[in-house]
């Protein structure tokens, strides 16, 4: 058996390394973890918050700190708390209140500090709130203390579509992208999960070169370009697909275990 050690393993979570259920696979478990005891460094690069991918963690081998809010922060659980971040200011307040007034049924979800607020509720916001166990928090923007992890807008995929639209006609002075099809994010925009990898592969010695990266949506678009080997799962949105070198099998076809045994095979 080969050794791993001088690789790192960066995988989006929800539609790369979990299948439709949100599930880990055991296959994907077992592979995991057999990469980390010869040697594999590994970690997640997610939308989801410090909370939620905590509830992941006793079924994942993760030994490096992990980025998180799709690269707006890194946290280390070995010392539970965020070790570097790119947040939101009060800069954000008018073009928020802007798409409140132009899209009366828009939902509008803050991410702070341990907490989400929900602006504005709608069906896709409910339906979030169901599937990921959250508990909203509720307060008028005003009342939001800052700094503001992320913004994610909420709402049909056929409206929503009016909606990025509208911020692309404005501009704004932060990045905004699809992290499903059902969600626009507004972040920071110095944050991604590409510049969290750089970050994160600078301060523990990893070349790009030495990186392997996964992901499904355009959101892991610069950390699969950053990393030496970016890998898109077959369910990847098209454009992720067309925009990288690699793709691998289905989410849930266990695709993290069958990229562990290209690396085992020599194939990567």
């Amino acid at each position: 058996m080969i050794s791993f050690t001088g690789k790192l393993l960066v995988c989006d979570m929800d539609g790369t390394l979990l299948n439709s259920k949100r599930e880990i696979s055991d296959e994907n478990k077992t592979a995991l973890f057999d990469f980390v005891k010869r040697g594999g460094r590994f970690s997640v690069a997610t939308g989801r918050d410090e909370v939620s991918v905590g509830r992941y963690l006793k079924e994942l081998p993760v030994n490096l700190p992990v980025i998180v809010y799709n690269g707006a922060a890194i946290f280390d659980y070995s010392i539970n708390r965020t070790v570097w971040h790119k947040y939101l200011d009060h800069g954000v307040y008018p073009l928020l209140t802007d798409l409140m007034m132009t899209f009366q049924d828009l939902g509008v979800e803050i991410y702070q500090e341990n907490n989400i607020f929900v602006l504005k509720e709608n069906t896709a916001t409910k339906a979030q709130i169901k599937r990921d166990f959250f508990v909203p928090c509720y307060a008028p923007m005003e009342k939001i203390p800052f700094p503001w992890k992320k913004i994610i807008l909420a709402w049909e995929p056929e409206r929503l579509s009016s909606v990025e639209a509208f911020l692309r006609d404005k501009h704004p002075p932060y990045r905004f992208f699809y992290s499903q099809p059902d969600f626009i994010e507004i972040l920071n925009p110095e944050a991604s999960k590409g510049a969290a990898l750089e970050e994160l592969s600078v301060k523990n010695g990893f070349s790009p070169e030495s990186i392997i990266a996964m992901g499904d949506n355009m959101n892991d678009l610069e950390m699969l370009q950053y990393a030496g080997t970016g890998i898109a799962v077959a369910n990847a949105h098209p454009e992720l697909l067309a925009a990288v070198n690699w793709r691998c099998g289905h989410h849930d076809s266990s695709a993290v275990a069958q990229v562990i045994r290209w690396l085992d095979n020599g194939d990567i």
